[in-house]
């Protein structure tokens, strides 16, 4: 292997490359004014290696991006997001008798992952060419579940896996709906319920005949 080039990225962690036409694309993890917290950022790769920022996330959470998917009008991260979720208003103090006594917990057991305060959750982002947001999902568990990995499998139509701990792997499947479509539902909705005020406004000012008496 012939190395041609080669360049180090400050405070940068490229996590995928994907191609797109002309375009290469990098998703990178980054820490901004040494917060422990991390966010993604997408860029653009130009020539010499420059990054060209096209989007980033500033969520509180440390957030991270295992894999990018480009299609025709969008970007699909993937990845896993942290959240701390005290499990008590104040910490326990402990005698020095439990101390003594404690034997510490099995920690392939789901009651030793209910206990932790530090919870790992999958997450699927999407947003369109001109970084405008469309879609995003979190998939909360105790075991800290991840998403490492997406492809497509056709128009609007994905699959994504991941792990949890404890050796666990899982598998999602999503698709999106274009913004003509959601357009359309709600024309169709308001076609419907146009249609039935019409109706019942004709109900009501139909004329009723008189009722004769013998």
């Amino acid at each position: 292997m012939e190395v041609q080039s080669q360049k180090t990225l400050e405070d940068e962690q490229v996590a995928a490359l994907r191609k797109d036409g002309e375009h290469l694309y990098a998703a990178s993890n980054v820490k901004a004014n040494c917060h422990l917290e991390s966010n993604f950022r997408l860029a653009e790769v130009g020539a010499g290696f420059d990054l060209k920022p096209l989007f980033q996330t500033s969520n509180v959470n440390s957030v991270g991006v295992r894999d990018l998917l480009v299609t025709h009008g969008h970007f699909i991260f993937v990845g896993d997001l942290r959240t701390f979720l005290p499990s008590a208003l104040t910490a326990e103090v402990w005698s020095l008798e439990k101390l003594s006594n404690y034997k510490g917990e099995d920690a392939f057991s789901d009651s030793f992952w209910d206990k932790q305060e530090d919870v790992g959750n999958g997450f699927v982002l999407v947003i369109r060419k001109n970084g405008t947001w469309v879609a995003n999902k979190v998939f909360p568990d105790q075991l800290n579940r991840s998403i490492s990995n997406v492809v497509s499998m056709g128009s609007n139509h994905f699959i994504a896996v991941g792990s949890a701990i404890g050796n666990r792997g899982w598998t999602l499947e999503f698709g999106l709906m274009a913004y003509d479509d959601r357009l359309m539902d709600r024309l169709v909705s308001w076609l419907r319920s146009s249609w039935v005020s019409l109706e019942r406004m004709l109900w009501n000012s139909r004329p009723v005949a008189p009722v004769s008496r013998q």
